[in-house]
């Protein structure tokens, strides 16, 4: 049996059995005590049957009669509401609330609000979401039941208990004064922003203002500035907290300022140009007007300064002027104006003011003579630099020393005015005169072959120009007056153009000469201006005892020379250069060769011909030297007898030479070795053969 509320007894029992009161279910209430309950039989089964009574299956006893009491007399038979507690919640949380009833049958329970008729909700949980401020108060919850006990009327009983729901938020606050942006001005001062709190729960514990960099300015809710400036423009938070958490409200300070002028600087112009300059101010509110005052005084309504063809009287300080008007909260608008200035600079070139002094245009000097100190002057902003370009070299200088000059010198003599505008010249002429100096003499080949042109350059460098003269040796070959260069050409060279030719150059200052050699290959050849015999017969010295002739040849290269001796009977020997009584001496000034053959203590056995071989690569010239006894005809009006004979004493000549010469090169073959006298010629032999060459340069070899 439950002890709380209305009691409902469910007796179980056989259909044979008998209850007494007979209601099934047995319905009491708490507070009716000792009610009897009889367990009856029909009289002929109640001999034969016990009687046991359980209660929710535990064993009572076994009589036929069971009592029931009151268990708990002091508990109400109505529905009972447990305590609640008070709840505080969060503005905007969802609110959850559990009401707990007992009572039997089992209670019905609503919630409702204090003050608020239209709110109602049924069961044991209050549920709101998002919970609001205006949510806060008292709400009750009535449990309610009705009790029916079996044989009476049936009671309604309720039972209620309240709980008071405390939302909690953060604080709402106000600027003061409630304007935003908060305007204000540069240099104002004591500007106070104060920050209200309109609500709270619980109450607001702090304050704190911070500005745009999060940097704390004040523990308070005042913030103020004492002198402001254009960098405490921006936005400053209020943070008001309290235990609920913190509200951030922002206030944006503008500070307004007169027309600050940015970007003004002097400018400079060049002259006939345009003068173009705006002139910009910083400012809040922006600038509502411009205007310029001239150097003159004039006045331009405009924030742009245009001088088209700018002219030098035009320089000078130029003033911009900016204005605007400050709307300060909670005061007057105010005027203000500022103003800036410029120089402006018109700068120009020398143009053609550039003059010299002395102001002469040509100089007519002689190598050495002093040339004279010039000054170079011209107008000019900014300044001028100066620079003197001569002939020889560039000075930075307005003056032009004077020097003695040289022929380096001569030329065009330019001073340079310049500056960052402009430049600008004058010039004068100097001529120095000097003496001639031959630069080239040279032939364009200086070894040419016979019969090929040859070309003779000469080359002068003088001031004036020069009187040339082209000389062989001794003979003039070309002259002309005001001349520097000539090519003198030699159409067909001949052997006796080998030599030297000089060139000679002259003029008013004074003269030079300079030489060079032309040598012309030829073969070897009599000089015909001295001789023109290739024989020659020559009687001893009686008071000497000896031979003394000489023989002119032409020839280039230098010819070698061989020997030969052919006495009376016809016998031909090579003939030594040098020995005690032999001695032949040749002089070569090329072309020109000198042989002189000296024979001393001249004796009959001597009597014959000498003759003599010279040859080079161009070709050969046999020259014959006969004594007295040997009958020799002049070439000039020989007959033709004389003729074949003087052919077969050649061939003669040729046949003994080269029967010598196979005679001692198979000597020289046999003996490798052997010693040679140095002034024999050197014949080369074989492979095999240790011939030197003699060094001697009047040596020849056979070939």
């Amino acid at each position: 049996m439950d002890t709380l509320g209305l009691v409902m007894i469910t007796i179980l029992f056989d259909s044979t059995v008998q209850f007494l009161p007979p209601y099934n279910p047995y319905i009491i209430t708490t507070d009716m005590a000792n009610k009897l309950l009889s367990c009856d039989f029909p009289s002929d089964v109640l001999s034969t049957q016990k009687v046991f009574w359980y209660h929710n299956g535990t064993y009572i006893h076994s009589f036929n009669v069971y009592t029931i009491v009151q268990v708990n007399s002091s508990v109400s038979d109505g529905p009972t509401v447990a305590l609640l507690n008070n709840l505080s919640i969060v503005e905007h949380s969802n609110l959850f609330v559990r009401c707990s009833a007992t009572g039997n049958p089992i209670p019905d329970i609503i919630w409702s609000r204090d003050g608020v008729p239209s709110f109602q909700q049924n069961g044991t949980a209050l549920q709101i979401s998002n919970m609001l401020r205006t949510s806060n108060g008292t709400y009750i919850c009535t449990a309610t039941n009705t009790l029916s006990p079996s044989g009476a009327a049936s009671v309604n009983k309720t039972d209620s208990k309240s709980i008071f729901i405390d939302v909690t938020y953060p604080p709402d606050i106000r600027f003061d004064p409630p304007i935003n942006p908060f305007i204000v001005y540069e240099g104002q001062t004591k500007v106070t922003i104060r920050c209200h709190g309109i609500s709270a729960n619980p109450y607001i514990s702090s304050f704190i203002w911070t500005d745009s960099a999060n940097t704390t300015r004040n523990n308070s809710n005042e913030l103020t500035f004492y002198s402001v400036s254009r960098s405490a423009a921006g936005d400053y938070t209020c943070s008001a907290s309290n235990a609920v958490g913190t509200t951030l409200k922002t206030v944006t300070l503008k500070v307004q300022y007169a027309p600050i002028i940015v970007g003004m600087s002097n400018r400079t112009v060049t002259e006939w140009s345009t003068l173009a300059v705006t002139c910009r101010a910083e400012a809040d509110p922006p600038v509502s007007k411009y205007w310029w005052i001239h150097p003159d005084g004039s006045i331009t309504n405009s924030n742009q300064l245009s001088i088209a063809n700018t002219n030098r009287s035009q320089s000078g300080t130029y003033v911009c002027f900016a204005e605007n008007n400050l709307t300060p909260t909670g005061k007057s608008f105010l005027l203000k104006q500022r103003s800036s200035s410029l120089h402006v600079d018109v700068q120009y070139g020398p143009d053609s003011s550039v003059t010299l002094t002395p102001s002469k245009n040509q100089y007519n000097l002689t190598e050495g003579d002093s040339r004279p100190q010039v000054t170079c002057s011209a107008e000019c902003n900014p300044f001028c630099s100066f620079m003197w370009t001569t002939p020889v070299k560039t000075t930075s200088s307005r003056i032009l020393i004077a020097d003695n000059i040289s022929k380096e010198e001569s030329g065009r003599y330019t001073c340079h005015a310049f500056n960052t505008i402009q430049s600008s010249v004058s010039s004068f002429t100097v001529t120095v005169n000097y003496k001639p100096s031959i630069t080239k003499t040279a032939f364009l080949n200086h070894y040419v072959k016979e019969n090929s042109e040859a070309v003779f350059q000469c080359m002068i460098d003088s001031q004036p120009l020069s009187e040339m003269t082209i000389k062989f040796n001794s003979s003039t070959l070309f002259r002309q007056s005001w001349l520097n260069s000539k090519d003198y050409k030699i159409r067909k060279s001949d052997c006796l153009d080998t030599g030297l030719y000089f060139c000679k150059a002259k003029n008013f200052v004074g003269e030079t000469e300079r030489s060079t050699y032309l040598y012309v290959y030829c073969s070897p050849r009599l000089d015909s201006r001295v001789q023109k015999d290739n024989k020659k017969l020559i009687s001893p010295n009686k008071e000497t005892n000896s031979i003394n002739t000489t023989m002119h040849v032409v020839a280039f290269p230098k010819p070698e020379m061989i020997w030969l001796f052919r006495d009376m009977s016809g016998t031909t020997i090579s003939l030594p250069l040098e020995t005690e009584t032999i001695n032949i001496i040749p002089s070569y000034q090329p072309p020109l060769l000198t042989v002189r053959l000296i024979k001393y203590n001249f004796t009959d056995e001597d009597h014959g011909e000498y003759i003599v071989t010279f040859r080079n690569a161009y070709g050969r010239l046999v020259y014959t030297i006969a004594t007295q006894d040997i009958q020799i005809e002049e070439q000039s009006g020989t007959s033709v007898g004389a003729i074949v004979g003087s052919i077969v004493s050649l061939l003669t000549i040729i046949i003994v030479m080269f029967v010598v010469v196979i005679i001692w090169r198979k000597r020289l073959c046999h003996k490798p070795n052997i010693s040679r006298p140095k002034t024999l010629p050197c014949i080369t032999c074989c492979k095999d053969c240790n011939c030197m060459k003699s060094k001697d340069k009047y040596e020849y070899v056979l070939h």
